[in-house]
C-alpha cells in the first residue's frame, strides 16, 4: 500500500510544469490525486471470478433430523458333535434392528469434518438371539451321560442412538455411528464370533451387549452437508455382507454371499459364520427457525 502511494505522489508531481502558478497548480494536484486514488480502489476490488466463490465460515452448526431405519442378521452354525463323547452341534440366528427418527444438532469444521448430537430414542433397538437344530453327543453306555448346558438365547429390547461423525480414514467423508445405550447383556452363550470388516475403520456388531456399535462409511463428503439447502435431504442405503471374518461394507446393489463357495470362509471353521444386513440413512436440513438441540 505504502508503494501505491508513494507511486501515486510521484506521478502527480512530475505532470505539474513548474511555471505554473500555486492555485492553478493545487487544483491540479487535486484532480490528479481523486483520479488516482479511484483507480486504486477500483483495482482492489474482486473481479467476476471472486466475486463468484461461495465463502463459509470455518465452523457451520444447524439443526437437522436424523433417520435409520435397518438392521443385520449374523447366523452362526457350531458343530462338536464327538462318537461317545459329550458335544454339541446347533445354530444360532442373532437378529439386530434399529429405527430412530429424532432432531439433532450438526456442526461442520472447515468444510472437513461433520458430527452431530445423538439420534436417541427408546425402545429403538431390538436384539433377538435364537437357537435353531439343536443336537448333541455323548457317553455311550454303560457309561453315564454327562449333563450338558443347551445355549440360552433371549430377545433384548433397548434404546437405540445414531449419530453422523467423521470418516475413520480422515478423507474428509462422514460415517453413521448406531449403537444400543440400554436393556442388558445378552446370553454369551449365545454370543457370536467377532467380526472383522472392510474398509478401514468400519465397524460391524450385533448389539448384544449395550454400547455395542456398528460404524459405517456414507461415502459422502463434508462439503455435502455444508452446502445442503434448507428441508433438502442426503439419503444412502449401506449393506453389509460376507462372512464374519471378513464382511464388507458396500453400497450399491445388495450381493447375497450365501450363493458363494462355503469355503470362501476358512478362519474360523469348524464354526461357520456370515452375515447380512441393510441401513438406511436420510439427513434432512432444518429450517434457520428451528431450534436444534444442543451438541453432545
Amino acid at each position: 500500500m505504502r508503494r501505491g502511494v508513494e507511486a501515486l505522489w510521484s506521478r502527480v508531481t512530475s505532470e505539474i510544469p513548474s511555471n505554473q502558478s500555486s492555485e492553478v497548480t493545487t487544483l491540479k494536484i487535486r484532480v490528479l490525486l481523486f483520479s488516482a486514488l479511484a483507480m486504486l480502489l477500483l483495482a482492489g476490488l474482486p473481479g467476476p471470478a471472486q466475486a463468484k466463490k461461495q465463502k463459509f465460515p470455518v465452523l457451520v452448526s444447524y439443526g437437522a433430523r436424523l433417520h435409520v431405519a435397518g438392521g443385520l442378521t449374523i447366523t452362526q452354525t457350531f458343530d462338536d458333535l464327538h462318537e461317545c463323547s459329550p458335544g454339541q452341534s446347533y445354530t444360532t440366528k442373532l437378529d439386530s434392528d434399529i429405527e430412530v427418527t429424532k432432531r439433532i444438532k450438526v456442526q461442520v469444521l472447515q468444510r472437513k469434518s461433520v458430527s452431530s448430537s445423538s439420534a436417541s430414542e427408546k425402545g429403538a433397538v431390538t436384539n433377538s438371539h435364537k437357537l435353531l437344530d439343536y443336537t448333541e453327543s455323548n457317553y455311550c453306555p454303560p457309561d453315564e451321560p454327562a449333563e450338558i448346558d443347551e445355549p440360552e438365547c433371549r430377545t433384548i429390547t433397548g434404546n437405540g442412538s445414531a449419530s453422523v461423525k467423521p470418516d475413520y480414514r480422515q478423507n474428509g467423508k462422514v460415517s453413521l455411528g448406531i449403537s444400543r445405550t440400554s436393556g442388558g447383556d445378552q446370553s454369551t452363550s449365545c454370543e457370536h464370533l467377532g467380526i472383522n470388516s472392510t474398509p478401514k475403520g468400519s465397524q460391524v456388531e450385533s448389539l448384544s451387549t449395550p454400547y455395542s456399535s456398528l460404524e459405517l462409511p456414507l461415502n459422502l463428503k463434508a462439503r455435502s452437508f455444508l452446502t445442503l439447502g434448507v428441508k433438502k435431504k442426503l439419503i444412502r442405503t449401506v449393506h453389509v455382507g460376507g462372512p464374519c471374518d471378513s464382511a464388507v461394507v458396500y453400497q450399491g446393489k445388495h450381493i447375497d454371499f450365501s450363493a458363494f463357495d462355503a469355503g470362501i470362509s476358512t478362519l474360523y471353521n469348524p464354526d461357520t459364520c456370515e452375515v447380512d444386513g441393510t441401513f438406511n440413512f436420510e439427513f434432512k436440513r432444518l429450517n434457520k427457525k428451528d431450534r436444534p438441540p444442543p451438541l453432545g
